[in-house]
Formats: structure tokens, C-alpha cells, sequence
């Protein structure tokens, strides 16, 4: 069973996570990285909307305590690691990198 606040397995559970909810593009454009050395790199991200509703004229950003706890949670276990390799989405040193990849930025 996930948690219903924020869709994560509990620890330790063999409940698949979010890892593959990440955008393929985004997983061959990290393969490109390891292979040119860029992934070592220090990189700065930005989070913004593309429009908001009709008629609205600012949003609010909420959430972001789920975020923060799903990020730090974010892991591509044995499972997605599986697929990925079986649908030859990433390579095997992309694979490795994935296996025990931990977010370790400052937000």
C-alpha cells in the first residue's frame, strides 16, 4: 500500500516508487551527461508554470513539504532498473549510475 499523502511506498516496501514517473527523455539526456563528463558538474534548476488558468493572475505554490520528502526519497530500485534496461530506454553504465543515485542538492 503507498502512502496516500505523497503516492510513496513505505521503507523498505517492494512497492515500485516514482522513478519511472520521470520523463525517458530526461533519462537518455543524463546518459548523454555521463558519457561527456557533464553529470559531474554543478547544475542550477528552476520549477515555474507555463500559463495559469483562465483568469487567474498568480498562483500559489503549495506542497512543496511532499516534495522535499519524495525527493529525498527518490530511488530506482530493482524493478525500475529492470525495465529500463529491458526496454534498452538506458545503458548499462547509465544503469549503475541510477542504482544508487541519491539526490544530494540543496534546495
Amino acid at each position: 500500500m503507498t502512502n496516500p499523502v505523497n503516492h510513496q511506498p513505505p521503507p523498505g516496501s517492494d512497492l515500485p516508487g516514482t522513478a519511472l514517473l520521470t520523463d525517458h527523455y530526461e533519462l537518455t539526456m543524463l546518459q548523454a551527461s555521463l558519457r561527456s563528463g557533464a553529470a559531474d558538474r554543478r547544475a542550477v534548476f528552476e520549477v515555474f508554470a507555463r500559463h495559469l488558468p483562465h483568469g487567474r493572475r498568480y498562483g500559489v505554490v503549495a506542497g512543496t513539504g511532499r516534495l522535499l520528502d519524495a525527493l529525498e526519497r527518490f530511488r530506482f530500485g530493482p524493478a525500475e532498473l529492470e525495465f529500463l534496461g529491458r526496454a534498452g530506454i538506458v545503458d548499462e553504465p547509465t544503469l549503475a549510475f541510477l542504482e544508487s543515485y541519491r539526490f544530494s542538492g540543496s534546495i
